[in-house]
């Protein structure tokens, strides 16, 4: 995919956020071959591996120590690691179930260093954890962020090595942030569609997730754009929507007016990318109920590839897996490289896990 020049321009002036992702992009390679080449692996090609150290320069991109000589006395005091959840309960993570698959690497890679990990939820009204207040912990993994939280926790929390989790970063709290490649997730689900012929697509989407995820939506319509098809983008209006709650009327009719209202427009989409598989699950059997049939009259790619949703739909949409627990590992990785060698007090690093289509 071309790389524009607001993109080049927004990586020059925050060298000390650029991302493995972001030389990847420049250089136009996977992010795979930016790690080989940083370890000087003999497969690359010498005209790959030259021009990939130069936009590595041009960048300033600092790839972080290796874990490889991990010491378990470095750093840590309790042997505790706090995995904090933004919302009023831990049931916040119920809500989002790749969050399973998230916690399951968090928790095993722990484990594999012989490492605790106690879970805790912070909200604005809500007490601070224990363990935070009682300094019982080496570091702080954080989902997804901590706006609106009390200075008291910021500055509990601020003398902890820590890790954002698949969200946004905190101005007053600033740190490394793990999170899902969201431009290859609108590029796939672009490719995907165009590839299979589609010349009007459109991505569906609620209103938290056009916050919180909008580089898949700027992804998906450029690459979309590019390869001559026209786009839109279908935005609920539904408040505070509960993926998981699929046999909710309320929610469900809301969905409905939406999606028929969109879907009545001339041309209507034909391909169809749905932000996230609970909302895939909204969505067919109003789809069904206009009409349309799926497979042939309109085709969706969905996003997150959790079975417990997809299981029951007919036919089975592709889903694009953000590969949870693979994040759940590099999070855990990047933490225990904080608390070996520092948290960096000015360099934020931001690694992308790329997705997969399933």
């Amino acid at each position: 995919m071309p790389v524009s020049a607001d993109f080049l321009e927004q990586v020059s002036t925050h060298k000390n956020k650029v991302s493995c992702s972001a030389v990847a992009t420049v250089a136009g390679v996977s992010q795979a071959t930016v790690s080989r080449v940083l370890h000087s692996d003999p497969s690359v090609t010498p005209e790959t591996t030259a021009r990939v150290r130069k936009v590595i320069e041009e960048m300033g991109y600092l790839p972080r120590p290796s874990l490889t000589h991990w010491s378990k006395n470095v750093g840590l005091k309790t042997h505790n690691i706090a995995f904090l959840a933004r919302g009023e309960s831990l049931r916040a993570l119920e809500r989002a179930p790749i969050m399973l698959d998230v916690l399951r690497g968090v928790e095993s890679t722990l484990q594999d260093h012989g490492l605790c990990m106690l879970q805790g939820a912070v909200a604005e009204n809500r007490d601070m954890p224990p363990m935070i207040r009682n300094k019982q912990v080496d570091g702080a993994i954080i989902w997804p962020d901590l706006q609106g939280m009390s200075s008291a926790l910021i500055e509990a929390l601020r003398p902890l090595p820590l890790v954002y989790l698949m969200g946004g970063q905190e101005t007053r709290l600033p740190g490394d942030r793990i999170q899902p490649n969201n431009k290859a997730i609108g590029t796939l689900a672009a490719d995907y569609l165009v590839s299979r012929g589609h010349k009007h697509v459109a991505y569906l989407v609620i209103p938290d997730f056009v916050r919180r995820l909008g580089e898949r939506w700027q992804a998906f319509s450029y690459f979309a754009e590019q390869k001559g098809a026209t786009v839109s983008q279908i935005l609920l209006n539904t408040k505070d929507l509960e993926l998981t709650d699929v046999d909710n009327e309320e929610v469900s009719r809301s969905i409905g007016q939406d999606l028929r209202t969109a879907m009545e427009q001339e041309p209507h989409p034909t391909g169809l990318f749905i932000s996230a598989d609970g909302l895939t699950a909204h969505a067919y059997p109003h789809l069904k109920k206009m009409g349309f049939q799926i497979g042939s009259d309109i085709e969706i790619i969905s996003c997150n590839s959790e079975s417990a949703f997809l299981i029951g739909l007919d036919p089975k949409p592709k889903s694009i897996s953000l590969q949870g627990e693979l994040i759940g590992r590099r999070a855990v990785e990047q933490l225990l490289l904080n608390i070996q060698h520092g948290q960096a007090k000015d360099t934020f690093y931001t690694v992308e896990i790329d997705p997969q289509l399933h």
